[in-house]
């Protein structure tokens, strides 16, 4: 056993052995602790309406308006509710889905590959029986 030694040592130094030692006042006033919480900021509202496009099979093309939730994030219908464009899981993997049926089931459906909070505005990759590319942007 090795046995220290020395003013750092000392049992003075670290005052009686086994007890804490109080902070000194001289650290106590280095320490420092906020005085308000700042919240960061909300986010953004999403957009109410995005716009499909493209030649595809079977026709999902039109407006998609804000309707709800679905799976945590904001989910999209169509007027006559035909298609959906919603967040959820395809091939394993986390994607925005355009499709004509909530739960997204095995219908031909257009699958981008995303975890954001509202859905990619770009291209729209065909499965299931679909065919084309469907193109997603913001509306008016």
């Amino acid at each position: 056993m090795v046995k220290l030694t020395g003013p750092l040592f000392s049992e003075e130094a670290r005052g009686t052995l086994g007890a804490a030692r109080p902070i000194s006042s001289s650290y106590r006033r280095r320490l420092t602790y906020p005085t308000e919480i700042i919240a960061p900021p909300p986010p953004p509202p999403p957009p109410t309406v995005y716009v499909v496009n493209g030649t595809i099979n079977p026709n999902a093309t039109g407006n998609f308006h804000l309707e709800g939730t679905y799976n945590l994030k904001p989910y999209y219908a169509r007027l006559d509710h035909a298609y959906f464009l919603a967040w959820g899981q395809y091939n394993l993997r986390a994607n925005w889905i355009i499709s004509d049926e909530l739960p997204l089931t095995a219908h031909p459906l257009w699958f981008r590959m995303s975890i954001a909070a509202t859905p990619p505005t770009t291209t729209y990759n065909p499965a299931q029986g679909a065919t084309g590319t469907a193109t997603v942007a913001a509306g008016p």
